[in-house]
């Protein structure tokens, strides 16, 4: 009798501590799976091809070959970087991913955004382009036209990443389309 009730227990146990696991991962990332929406969010997180757009001013002489239009401005996009294998990008996709990353309830004040880059994750023919502004740390989700902050560290990590990633995967340069 001792055994099944140490069996029932250690079952019961494991239950409970499976399901404080989900709940926990849950509160992780509800906030930043609604700003996202689920298929960005599953993008942001496994897409498998990953392409860095570094980000300058539009020419008003003559039209780049790609642009992106972000909060009512058009930027040139002046390189075109596959950066889908280069290490490291996991934990900038989780960052991405949690709420802990994110300037939820801080007020903004004024401020000038500096759009500096991008990240477009891809699938097939699903994608979410996300991108930063390094000024006012703001992020924007292009499809969708929505746009949220992240922590200063957190965008002072990304503007860091990014200057490695440039570098990173020159080898893997693409040709814009």
């Amino acid at each position: 009798m001792t055994s099944r009730l140490v069996i029932v227990l250690i079952f019961a146990i494991a239950f409970g501590l499976g399901g404080y696991g989900w709940w926990h991962n849950y509160q992780q990332g509800h906030r930043s799976l609604q700003f996202w929406g689920s298929d960005s969010a599953v993008l942001i997180r496994y897409g498998p091809r990953v392409i860095l757009l570094d980000l300058g001013t539009y020419p008003e002489n003559n039209s780049p070959s790609e642009s992106l239009d972000i909060d009512g401005q058009k930027f040139a996009v002046v390189q075109r970087v596959n950066i889908g294998q280069v290490p490291g990008l996991v934990h900038a996709r989780q960052a991405l991913i949690e709420d802990a990353s994110f300037a939820w309830s801080t007020k903004q004040q004024p401020c000038v955004p500096n759009w500096q880059f991008a990240l477009r994750f891809l699938d097939e023919d699903q994608q979410a382009t996300v991108a930063f502004d390094t000024n006012c740390h703001q992020v924007m989700l292009i499809e969708e036209d929505r746009m949220t902050r992240l922590l200063a560290e957190q965008m002072q990590a990304f503007d860091r990443k990014r200057r490695e990633w440039a570098t990173a995967g020159t080898a893997k340069r693409e040709v814009s389309r």
